[in-house]
């Protein structure tokens, strides 16, 4: 089906630059037909960012982005898809548990920071973040502001990853609890970004193999930080479980340079994509 769709994008509600009318707006020019915003671990801008979609033409699919871990992986991203920013209370409560960990880690970057010498407050923090729950981008930006890095990159080189002195693990889901999570609201949850885990293909394929059991339905295959090797590996591990090879961009705005609606393999994100993962609810 003709059309070309991103299915993976963030808005200021979370930890991207944009807002999520600006979101919508920055697809409509790139001549895209289907988008979904995927915030990470909230739905507070999904009102704004579907009533642009609608003014736009631009066909809407409500998503979120939620942060797992997986054994000893800290940070493993689910998507979810079709969720219900209303009747989904389960979800949003707990959104709401993690954007309250997204705080307190903050808080505790904060402090590590200041042991390490780094004259950085919480108020900066929270200035940067507005609206949306704290996370890592806004502390990088805090500390760019005051001096401490020249770039973005350059500030989580030298103190936000791990083994550097502001890193701090973020508290979230279990990744098949959150599986099965959206499952039980009916919606669609997908392996997001697999390459990101920098795991080997055996030990990728053990864990889609586990989460498939858990009602995972889907795996991003065409991200835009993915090579060739990791989309090949990606459209096998769809065949042999069962799922669905999705893909976006990973837009942030001028968080990231992912530009909106260029992906690796982006010729297969069309419009079929998006009929695929609506046939996938079962609310």
């Amino acid at each position: 089906m003709k059309g070309r769709v991103d299915l993976h994008t963030h808005s200021n509600a979370s930890d991207g630059t944009c807002t999520p009318a600006e979101v919508v707006r920055a697809a409509a020019a790139a001549g895209l037909a289907g988008l979904s915003l995927t915030d990470h671990d909230t739905l507070d801008g999904i009102a704004e960012a579907r009533a642009e979609s609608e003014a736009a033409g631009v066909r809407w699919m409500t998503g979120i982005e939620l942060s797992t871990h997986w054994g000893e992986l800290s940070s493993v991203h689910l998507l979810g898809y079709c969720v219900d920013e209303v009747r989904d209370t389960a979800l949003l409560a707990a959104c709401a548990q993690l954007r309250g960990s997204r705080r307190e880690r903050g808080a505790a970057m904060v402090e590590k920071l200041n042991r390490a010498g780094v004259d950085l407050r919480m108020q900066e923090i929270e200035a940067e973040a507005g609206r949306a729950a704290i996370g890592r981008p806004h502390v990088a930006r805090a500390l760019v502001a005051g001096g401490w890095a020249a770039s973005l990159p350059e500030a989580f080189d030298l103190w936000l990853v791990p083994g550097r002195p502001g890193y701090v693990a973020q508290e979230n889901l279990e990744t098949g609890a959150a599986v099965e999570l959206l499952r039980a609201c009916g919606a669609v949850p997908v392996l997001a970004h697999p390459q990101a885990l920098r795991l080997e293909p055996g030990g990728l394929d053990a864990m889609v193999r586990a989460l498939a059991a858990h009602g995972l339905c889907g795996i991003e295959a065409y991200w835009s930080q993915q090579d060739a090797p990791a989309v090949a590996l990606c459209e096998v591990l769809a065949q042999r479980y069962d799922l669905i090879a999705t893909g976006g961009s990973d837009f942030h705005g001028e968080n990231k340079p992912n530009r909106i609606g260029e992906a690796a393999g982006g010729l297969k994100l069309d419009l079929g994509l998006m009929d695929a993962l609506e046939a996938a609810v079962t609310r």
